[in-house]
């Protein structure tokens, strides 16, 4: 991969900005499940990706401001969307008016889609509904902290017709589409409401609307949310035919909380803030929470997902000298879709010792399974970085042992060695290693090779319940980029 980048800006005292940068990488990763064999690569199917940016952006004043970033495609096996020609891949326009306490922006295939909706994320840029496909506006009006109201409006389109229109926004043609507006109002210093309206229109995903409504209490440093949402098929008119949101208060004497919700129904609720803190002790803190989603719960365009009760508890001890934290988290959660139940109690220490040493233990134990143990050293200093994980599954049942290990070493000035080792549950071996050669900071070149793809391994030791199997790949990757300057 070769990468060439070329930055300038205007001069420091005049009012507008002027930058601009250039990228060039190449990359070639060939494996031994690619459709050719991979050591003999024909040119015409080559897995030699070539990638050419440019971006710019301009502030003529301090409340407008122009991004744009043309680009060349990429050529990945199987995918049509390879396109050697230059086209616009995204950009915004965007405009501030102070005196009028209002943004806006015009934006192009940019990941703009979040939500103020902490609990219940109903717009994420992670989902595959919204990606960076979309094209639309943003708007935004903000006083203080008592009001702040945004719309975002937004088409979402394939993007793999972009190269046919040089990138520019297509006029004509179908897509879905995506209208979000969340409204923010701080009325008291310790109490905020918000609320949200969500509408998807889209022929893979169907059509969908959400409301929803959020409240967050602080009272003498405790801070209670809780956030509550309703989700029906068609448009916002669907809800003329129905109450807002349809709580049943009469189905408590079942015993459930949850029983109070419909099935099209979410709720999120967590108190923050309870706790001690002691210069002897430390500090103590408890965290409880709980959240409910209905099996027809319909959140496209958010992180929402549908069929889930949970109630989870998570308590936290901090040293009040050493840097020194211990958590412990128990969770009680009910698949509605495979009426499936789950226990699990996940429990963590790490501590950071002098000299940039640092150690990390996990218990992962799933009620009426195995219990699983990890422990993680980590050291690191201006010469190396070396990292040494191992979890053993299935204790007394099994013992499955993993073990995963990571390295970077400075030979010299300009070159370093990464290298990985994996053996995953006592049966897997696998490794990977790069060589990397950066002469000056404008330039990275790396090459490597191995039988897996090194991804978070380390983080799922501590996390995951059941250990994600490696995918095993003999591979070989050779890339390099050039630039100058940063936008």
């Amino acid at each position: 991969m070769l990468t060439l980048p070329l930055c300038a800006s205007a001069e420091e005292d005049s009012t507008s900005v002027y930058r601009y940068e250039l990228l060039y990488r190449s990359k070639i990763e060939l494996e031994r499940s690619s459709g050719e064999f991979p050591w003999n690569d024909p040119e015409a199917k080559a897995h030699l990706s070539d990638r050419f940016a440019a971006m710019v952006l301009i502030e003529p004043y301090e409340s407008l401001r122009f991004f744009f970033k043309g680009a060349t495609g990429e050529r990945w096996e199987g995918s049509p969307a390879y396109r050697e020609r230059f086209f616009l891949e995204q950009g915004h326009v965007g405009l501030s008016v102070s005196a009028l306490n209002f943004d806006g922006l015009l934006f192009l295939r940019e990941r703009v889609f979040r939500s103020t909706f902490r609990l219940l994320p109903l717009l994420s840029n992670e989902t595959e509904f919204t990606g960076s496909r979309g094209d639309g506006a943003v708007l935004e009006y903000s006083l203080e902290r008592l009001v702040r109201v945004r719309y975002i409006g937004s088409i979402l389109r394939d993007d793999t017709g972009a190269g046919s229109t040089g990138g520019l926004p297509r006029f004509h043609g179908g897509g879905d589409v995506l209208h979000s507006i969340e409204i923010d109002l701080g009325l008291m210093r310790r109490f905020r409401l918000g609320f949200a309206a969500d509408q998807v229109r889209s022929i893979p995903y169907g059509d969908s609307s959400v409301l929803a409504a959020g409240v967050g209490i602080d009272v003498a440093g405790v801070n209670l949310t809780g956030e509550l949402a309703r989700s029906v098929d068609g448009g916002w008119d669907e809800f003329n035919e129905s109450r807002l949101f349809d709580l049943d208060l009469g189905n408590l004497s079942d015993g459930s909380f949850s029983s109070i919700f419909s099935q099209n129904m979410a709720f999120s609720s967590e108190l923050n803030g309870l706790g001690y803190r002691s210069s002897e002790l430390g500090a103590v803190f408890l965290v409880p929470g709980y959240r409910f989603s209905g099996t027809e719960f319909r959140n496209p365009a958010g992180e929402t997902g549908s069929g889930v009760i949970e109630s989870y508890i998570t308590t936290w001890w901090k040293h009040p000298v050493l840097d020194m934290l211990v958590s412990l988290e128990a969770r009680d959660t009910h698949f509605s879709m495979t009426s499936e139940d789950q226990r699990s109690i996940h429990g963590s220490m790490r501590m950071r010792l002098k000299g940039g040493f640092d150690a990390r233990g996990s218990v992962i134990h799933l009620v009426n399974e195995d219990p699983a143990i990890a422990l993680t050293l980590f050291d690191e200093n201006p010469s190396y970085r070396v990292s040494v994980s191992a979890r053993i599954d299935s204790i007394g049942g099994g013992d499955r042992f993993s073990f995963f290990s990571s390295g970077s070493f400075n030979m010299t000035r300009s070159v370093s060695l990464r290298s990985y080792l994996y053996m995953y549950g006592s049966t897997k071996s696998l490794y990977s290693v790069q060589l990397e050669f950066r002469p000056r900071e404008a330039f990275l070149f790396t090459a490597g090779f191995g039988s897996f793809h090194p991804y978070s391994e380390e983080v799922s030791f501590h996390h995951e319940c059941v250990l994600p199997e490696p995918q095993k790949e003999r591979m070989i990757a050779v890339s390099a980029r050039v630039w100058f300057g940063k936008l």
